[in-house]
């Protein structure tokens, strides 16, 4: 990724006309402007936090805009990837996420890690959303930034692979791998992070979406793990 080192701006421009931007954050950094530069509107993005984000400028600006500036008003930003497209398909390697829907998920999905709502809920993910397109909420205990910040944009890649299109929500947990769910406790409180805290995460986010049915970890840690056996 590329940090800036203060408020940044970033100029595109193509003769051929832009029909949208692909921005990829390497932190969520908030709401953001593109202005286009022949008429001067601004369009706002960003309010939702994505890391991924594909801002539609023909929907934002009618005519395709052959030169936009995009703010970052805001403090500082680290951007991994931008890429511009023309009209046209759009590949399905960009992802159009939707915002979590409040009091209206179908199935939410308690994942302690990246990579667990794959290995041991086994279809749940690509069958509920991906082929049935149900509303699936999925919810992760850790935000891995304590150990590889790179495994969020995995868990966004393998999300929208199996046909999950609602953006998930990050716990703000620490990795750590623990043998008990004891030693999983006493891990979090050496942290400063109580067991109300992490009730209270559950709890809080069985209120927001109110889903018919809720999944979660093997009361075993499946394998032994002890943030499973905690979450």
């Amino acid at each position: 990724y590329h940090p800036s080192t203060g408020n940044a701006s970033l100029t595109l421009e193509c003769d051929e006309g832009m029909a949208g931007i692909y921005l990829m954050f390497d932190l969520e950094y908030g709401a953001y402007t593109i202005t286009d530069h022949s008429t001067g509107v601004v369009f706002t993005a960003g309010e939702y936090g994505f890391l991924h984000e594909y801002i539609d400028l023909e929907a934002a600006f009618g005519p395709l805009p052959r030169a936009v500036t995009v703010d970052f008003s805001h403090g500082k930003v680290r951007l991994s990837e931008i890429t511009v497209y023309s009209a046209g398909l759009l590949p399905d390697t960009v992802q159009l996420w939707a915002p979590p829907v409040e009091g209206g998920a179908d199935l939410v999905l308690f994942s302690t890690h990246g990579d667990d709502e794959h290995l041991f809920f086994a279809g749940v993910l690509p069958y509920y959303a991906g082929e049935l397109g149900y509303q699936v909420q999925v919810v992760y205990l850790t935000n891995h930034f304590n150990i590889a910040p790179f495994r969020i944009h995995e868990m966004l890649d393998g999300l929208w692979a199996v046909g999950v299109d609602t953006y998930p929500v990050f716990g703000r947990f620490p990795d750590q791998f623990c043998e008990s769910k004891r030693d999983a406790y006493g891990y979090m409180a050496m942290e400063g992070i109580t067991e109300e805290e992490l009730v209270g995460f559950v709890v809080d986010n069985l209120r927001r979406f109110k889903p018919l049915v809720a999944v979660g970890h093997d009361l075993g840690g499946e394998y032994g793990h002890g943030q499973h056996m905690l979450y």
